[in-house]
């Protein structure tokens, strides 16, 4: 709509205004999207630790944070990421396509950290399961990745040197 830079300016004052889960997570969302990953991050943990059974919809968002942060910092630590991930993988939730999801992501995570066998493993395991992404995402990805571009090809450009294409 042509108002991030307003809504970026009052993000401060959605935090002190967002007590429940639900809105803190729009406001991680927001904080996120302002490219304030930290602050976004901060946010997604703080709420996974009092409500760590809060909706699936915020666990993915709290995961494309983790690897928004990874691509736009070049030192970042992705343990804390990957431990997430791993944590949700093993959850194995029900919806069509998410434990595909989780390993391409944990994919990524290693293939930024140079583990390249370690990222096709993850992608050959998701391509065994029921919804692989290259069918799942072949005319629909996830639209958060159009919040940042330059992370969204880097993203897709590091899973086709990892063999899947999409």
């Amino acid at each position: 709509i042509g108002k991030l830079d307003k809504a970026c300016d009052r993000l401060a004052n959605l935090m002190k205004i967002s007590v429940d889960p639900s809105n803190r997570a729009s406001a991680a969302n927001l904080a996120r999207h302002c490219g304030q990953y930290d602050v976004a991050l901060n946010i997604f943990k703080n709420i996974y630790q009092v409500a760590p059974h809060f909706s699936l919809w915020f666990k993915k968002d709290y995961a494309w944070t983790y690897l928004m942060t990874a691509f736009e910092k070049t030192s970042y630590d992705t343990t804390d990421a990957k431990l997430y991930l791993e944590s949700q993988l093993a959850a194995n939730y029900s919806e069509p396509g998410i434990n595909e999801m989780w390993l391409a992501m944990l994919a990524y995570l290693y293939y930024r950290d140079g583990k390249s066998d370690k990222a096709r493993r993850q992608i050959e395991l998701q391509a065994k399961l029921e919804n692989p992404i290259d069918v799942l995402w072949k005319n629909q990805y996830p639209n958060i990745l159009n919040e940042n571009s330059d992370f969204k090809d880097d993203f897709f450009k590091s899973l086709q040197v990892l063999g899947l294409v999409l």
